[in-house]
């Protein structure tokens, strides 16, 4: 359905994200600098209406980018003004809080794992407030002059980022910061480096933080049970989703977040 036609009252009600935001998740609403022409989309791709609200930029678009797959559409295609908030899901575990949003020096894609059937709501709400109050501040130095771009995209528990600094230097990494928000260190001196890592087998300990808790990232969830639930629980289980890339990563510390992507051949 096409939902670049909103009512006034979707324009203002804005109650159902600041009850999200800020009840849910202890996020104060003007970290998400919201632009002042914010309506809630109305149903599209699904059985309910989703909990979105978009800029006329994003609204001028048929339908949101909203899965995995099309995260390079968005970083490719959507134009400088384009927002969007909220949450929205499908099947029984991809389900994310949503904040898209386009400058003319950043792009940002945050799909935040929250409300899937698999997921510990509680302790994600938690982890999604400290990633957000971290990371929201760290977006806005692109408008105060103390970066020159920000590229960041952050997508149920895999991370991409990419940082242009006033000295022209440029700060990459490939680790998810959901879990471990750090990004004082894009800004270091020493921190210009890309932190892919590659292991031709699970490993027993994270490369990164010696934790034990490495989980093998499983795409498309099997079928529910107890022993199931035990493992996600304990962070020794993550779903990645049901869309599969060419260059996916095979696991995910629980504690640091720092993404393993499996060798083709061992070393």
């Amino acid at each position: 359905m096409n939902h670049t036609r909103v009512s006034e009252e979707e324009r203002v009600d804005l109650s159902p994200l600041r009850e999200l935001v800020e009840r849910i998740f202890r996020v104060p609403m003007e970290l998400l600098r919201l632009p002042k022409d914010l309506a809630r989309l109305g149903e599209e791709r699904g059985q309910e209406a989703p909990l979105l609200f978009a800029s006329s930029v994003a609204r001028e678009r048929s339908r949101p980018w909203l899965m995995q797959a099309e995260i390079d559409g968005f970083l490719q295609e959507a134009q400088p003004g384009y927002f969007l908030t909220g949450f929205w899901g499908h099947g029984t575990n991809s389900y994310a809080f949503y904040y898209l949003r386009v400058t003319s020096s950043s792009r940002v894609y945050l799909r935040l794992p929250f409300g899937g059937i698999y997921m510990n709501t509680k302790r994600d709400a938690a982890q999604i407030g400290k990633f957000l109050r971290a990371f929201l501040p760290f977006e806005a130095m692109v408008e105060k002059g103390i970066m020159c771009s920000l590229l960041a995209v952050e997508s149920m528990g895999r991370g991409r980022y990419e940082v242009v600094r006033a000295d022209g230097s440029t700060v990459t990494s490939e680790a998810s910061m959901l879990r471990a928000p750090s990004f004082g260190s894009f800004m270091e001196p020493s921190a210009e480096k890309t932190n892919r890592i590659e292991r031709a087998r699970k490993p027993s300990k994270c490369p990164t933080c010696k934790s034990k808790a490495v989980a093998e990232i499983q795409i498309c969830r099997p079928t529910y049970s107890d022993e199931l639930q035990q493992k996600v629980d304990a962070g020794l289980d993550r779903s990645g989703g049901c869309v599969m890339t060419l260059d996916d990563p095979a696991w995910i510390c629980g504690a640091c977040g720092q993404q393993i992507y499996r060798r083709s051949s061992p070393k």
